[in-house]
């Protein structure tokens, strides 16, 4: 069977090609940005050069719960085996609290969100 590239992402190609496949060294967290405010913030495929992963990476939500956020990654962006889950608490207390690649990647991800304002 023949796939076109132009018509396939490369997630499906993977899908469609070799039965699934797994990214390897593809980092993956989920963040509790505030209560019941998740994201997950999803590493390039082709990995990073940058000295902090997060440089190349792209997030995705809000979702209510880690669940929800969950759901969506395994059926949008399937790859990653493994991930890190920060939550609420811990995204506080950590050093990871307005860290500023953090605040770039969720306002960017929120933007992408919003419905569109069509004139």
């Amino acid at each position: 069977m023949w796939f076109s590239p132009a018509r396939l992402t490369l997630a499906q190609g993977c899908m469609a090609l070799a039965g699934g496949c797994v990214m390897a060294g593809q980092e993956l967290e989920f963040v509790e940005r505030r209560p019941g405010d998740w994201f997950f913030v999803l590493g390039a495929y082709w990995g990073s050069a940058a000295w902090d992963w997060r440089e190349d990476a792209m997030a995705y939500g809000p979702f209510g719960s880690e669940q929800e956020a969950r759901e969506c990654q395994v059926h949008d962006h399937p790859g990653p085996s493994g991930s890190r889950v920060l939550t609420h608490d811990r995204y506080r207390q950590d050093e990871f609290h307005e860290d500023k690649l953090y605040v770039r990647l969720f306002e960017e991800a929120l933007a992408r969100s919003a419905p569109s304002r069509a004139p």
